[in-house]
């Protein structure tokens, strides 16, 4: 009996062990581990990944317009931009290329008179002019459409190069503007001529002028030139020659019209300015041949250059100017001690920043604050 017991309560604790090992739940599964995102690369400090800024957009060409001008020689100045579809009004002439260069300097010319509009040139690009015969255009201003016009030329800091106007044989005034009349305005900003090359004969006692930027000022309010620079060119022959202009003068008949020309902020550097009997300088070659011409040049610099005239009579040719008839000039902070070499025929001028002086009674050249007599 106590054999049966035994048995059966070992039967019961086997049923106990055997039903709670069924009714014990499985361990969970592992679960699949949380992928961790991806971080974006860090930025390279070497080569950071800035997002690009799109260029502004200088609508440049039109659509719909074939050529600058209408039928009426009108520069159409509003429509939409064929690169981005804006509507747009142009406050200047966009000029990329020589051909755009050369364009332009047709139409500005007094010959074809075409109305510019805006009467603002915006220079956006270098530009070669190797292959092209320059017209040196003239800014007349004694008739429409150039009338009481303001050119105002922007070269933003841009460089033309190889500019070849005129030849031994011309006789007109010769630059990148070749002349200037009557009441017609001129600006040119922050460009610069390098490897030009203006030519013409020695002509006579009317002319022609020859400069690099404008070669005859005559009767013409106001001429601006600021920030500009020749470099590396040849300027030879004309009645008179400059660096940045041949001749200025007013007008004292029946006006007078008072001619006020300011250079400013601009180098001459490594040009040979040469003639036969003219006046000659580093910056202008006849500074004022009116009593209502003022001239002033500040901060400008005529470095490296050949300055002669083949005269041997008498001094014209000067650092910075060959002659000064009878206009008011002044010279502030102008550096020409820079290695130029400066004569009229055998005799050497480096040391003074002037040729002749021809006043008269009339006229004035005044160097950082003191007033030349001699």
């Amino acid at each position: 009996m106590k054999r049966l017991l035994v048995l059966l309560l070992a039967s019961l604790m086997l049923f106990a062990f055997v039903a709670c090992d069924d009714n014990t739940p499985d361990p969970p599964a592992a679960e699949e581990p949380t992928p961790t995102p991806e971080k974006p690369d860090k930025p390279n400090p070497d080569n950071p990944q800035e997002p690009e800024t799109p260029a502004e957009c200088v609508h440049a060409q039109l659509e719909n317009v074939t050529a600058w001008f209408d039928e009426n020689h009108c520069y159409p100045k509003s429509g939409v931009c064929a690169a981005c579809g804006e509507t747009v009004t142009r406050d200047a002439i966009a000029i990329s290329t020589a051909d755009e260069l050369m364009q332009l300097a047709t139409h500005m010319d007094k010959e074809t008179a075409y109305d510019l509009g805006c009467y603002t040139i915006s220079i956006l690009a270098g530009i070669d002019m190797s292959g092209k015969d320059w017209p040196s255009p003239d800014l007349n201003g004694y008739s429409t459409p150039h009338n009481n016009k303001t050119f105002v030329i922007n070269g933003n800091g841009h460089t033309i190069s190889n500019l070849a106007a005129g030849d031994n044989e011309t006789t007109e005034a010769q630059g990148f503007i070749g002349s200037m009349w009557s009441v017609v305005t001129l600006e040119i900003n922050d460009l610069t001529l390098e490897n030009a090359q203006i030519t013409a004969n020695k002509g006579n006692g009317g002319g022609p002028g020859i400069g690099g930027f404008v070669g005859n000022i005559d009767s013409s309010p106001s001429v601006k030139i600021s920030g500009c620079s020749l470099l590396n060119s040849k300027i030879t022959g004309g009645h008179w020659a400059g660096g940045i202009y041949g001749y200025a003068a007013g007008f004292n008949r029946e006006g007078p019209v008072n001619t006020k020309v300011e250079i400013s902020d601009c180098r001459i550097e490594n040009v040979i300015i040469e003639g036969d009997d003219t006046a000659v300088g580093g910056v202008m070659g006849h500074a004022g041949g009116n009593e209502n011409s003022e001239i002033s040049v500040t901060n400008t610099t005529v470095a490296g250059c050949s300055i002669t005239t083949k005269n041997t009579t008498s001094a014209k040719a000067g650092a910075v100017l060959g002659t000064n008839g009878v206009g008011d000039v002044t010279l502030e902070d102008v550096k020409y001690d820079e290695g130029n070499t400066v004569s009229y025929g055998d005799t050497l001028n480096n040391d003074r920043a002037y040729g002749r002086l021809v006043f008269n009674g009339v006229g004035s050249l005044t160097i950082d604050g003191t007033q030349v007599t001699e």
